[in-house]
């Protein structure tokens, strides 16, 4: 077994569940999306190394097969699921997502890593297969073990299945995030991107002595998954800063040189930098009033800062008119829940994950998300209008599908009888405002009967997330008990 204990309490807790042994050797590999190999490339030695038959398709996702324990091979063939990428982002601002390693601990019953992102979404699920493949001694069925790649950025290995590839005839995925929880559906999504040519309004900063360049900083924002932490009304980094320059330097005066925030479309920003010119003093003064009441309302831990910068060389920036007229669109765009659903969930949702402005060149990406197909247009006019002040217009890509839940599903039957056998008590059987892997493999092999099953994660796609370790254990003894019933 890998030996991936960083403490006393992260051994202790391997000796009682194998899933915290493995997460630590998973966290040993470097996996932002589109970086996968290098663990692809370890789980295939391991897997060999036990003799079980596995194979890699053209795109890089990983199917392992492990034939039924002794006594069971009339058991239905179970899909066990999960993606092998990670969102990851750190405090440090040199961080590198392709280089830098996870360091996972346990404090206060919680595994987190030190100042990164866990990797817990979907780590925990990768532990969790390699966990039942390495086992000896766990009664189940026939077992095919899919890790696919590149789910972050748009659920790419899925999508890229080979047809006919999977044999079996029931589909646990495990990268839900709530451990009380069976997911039975999950809600579509539909990425966009925005490149806009500005450079007709940039122009060569005056170099007397009026104008100064000045930094000004964001960070410390709760931020959170796009998706299932999208109706907690916790701000976007992004529009906040767009808010604080509009609102506090010469409109008619300012010019704005820079401009970055968020990681991507699936994270809620939790921080945004821009570089703006503005008369003299005008930085400074501004300084006392935007660190005392700019931010109180964005959280405990959000943090402003303003800095003057030097000028080393020629500066381009936008003209004073069209530097408020993207502020205005930034501080406009739709962000949050659009509709709610019956159940109180969101039915839409739209979250401006990242944005980027330099040398007259403005980028962004943006993910709606619907569970009713009805949902694509709403989505789709909604976007298209966010960005038509500026004279720009959104790339929308094909929408990922909803996963929508079966009238009738033995696998999900079975799985609330072994969850009430083990605890007691009923799940609550949910559709969530995320995109899972389920649909977009159901759209392939359509007779799959599917759910979805994770430990408690919060925070996701930030360095706050966290899982509860009790938690794990329980995902861990629920798939153990779905497996051997």
């Amino acid at each position: 077994m890998p030996n991936s204990a960083e403490d006393a309490e992260m051994r202790q807790a391997a000796e009682k569940c194998p899933v915290f042994d493995w997460f630590g050797f998973v966290s040993a590999y470097r996996r932002p999306s589109g970086s996968e190999a290098a663990i692809i490339a370890a789980i295939s030695d391991c897997v060999a190394k036990w003799g079980l038959d596995h194979e890699t398709d053209d795109y890089g996702n990983l199917l392992v097969r492990k034939p039924a324990s002794a006594g069971s091979a009339q058991g239905l063939t179970t899909i066990l699921q999960a993606h092998v990428d990670m969102v990851s982002v750190s405090d440090s601002p040199g961080f590198r997502p392709d280089v830098d390693a996870i360091h996972p601990v346990i404090k206060d019953g919680w595994l987190l890593a030190r100042g990164t992102s866990l990797g817990a979404d979907n780590g925990l699920g990768v532990a969790a297969m390699l966990s039942v493949l390495a086992s000896q001694d766990i009664s189940h069925g026939p077992i095919e073990a899919l890790f696919t790649v590149e789910e972050e950025t748009g659920l790419h290995g899925a999508k890229a299945l080979p047809p006919n590839w999977l044999r079996g005839s029931r589909l646990i995925n495990l990268d839900s995030e709530d451990d009380r929880e069976i997911i039975s559906g999950s809600s579509g999504g539909l990425p966009g991107i925005v490149c806009h040519d500005l450079s007709a309004a940039v122009q060569t900063l005056p170099e007397d002595q009026g104008v100064e360049l000045i930094e000004v900083r964001l960070e410390g924002l709760a931020g959170g998954h796009s998706g299932l932490d999208i109706d907690k009304g916790r701000p976007n980094a992004i529009i906040e800063l767009a808010r604080i320059l509009a609102d506090t330097w010469p409109r008619r005066k300012t010019r704005l040189v820079s401009l970055e925030g968020g990681t991507g479309r699936n994270a809620i920003p939790v921080a945004a930098k821009a570089v703006i010119a503005t008369p003299s003093g005008e930085g400074r003064a501004a300084d006392t009033v935007l660190l005392s009441n700019k931010v109180a309302h964005l959280g405990a831990d959000a943090a402003l800062t303003v800095q003057p910068m030097a000028r080393t060389k020629p500066i381009l920036s936008l003209n004073p008119d069209t530097t408020i007229s993207l502020l205005d669109t930034i501080i406009g765009h739709p962000f949050g829940v659009l509709e709610i659903a019956p159940n109180k969930r969101p039915n839409t949702s739209i979250n401006l994950g990242r944005i980027g402005f330099d040398n007259g060149q403005l980028s962004a990406e943006i993910l709606g998300r619907m569970v009713l197909p009805e949902g694509v247009a709403v989505l789709r006019d909604v976007i298209q209008r966010a960005w038509q002040g500026l004279g720009a217009s959104a790339e929308l890509s094909p929408p990922h599908p909803a996963w929508s839940p079966r009238q009738t599903s033995p696998l999900l039957d079975h799985t609330k009888d072994a969850y009430e056998a083990l605890f007691g008590r009923s799940p609550e059987v949910a559709t969530i405002h995320a995109g899972l892997e389920c649909a977009t493999i159901l759209a392939q092999y359509p007779d799959l009967d599917a759910i979805s099953i994770g430990p408690r994660i919060e925070n996701a796609h930030t360095t706050r997330e966290r899982a509860e370790c009790a938690s794990i254990q329980r995902f861990w003894d629920l798939l153990v008990e779905i497996l051997s019933r």
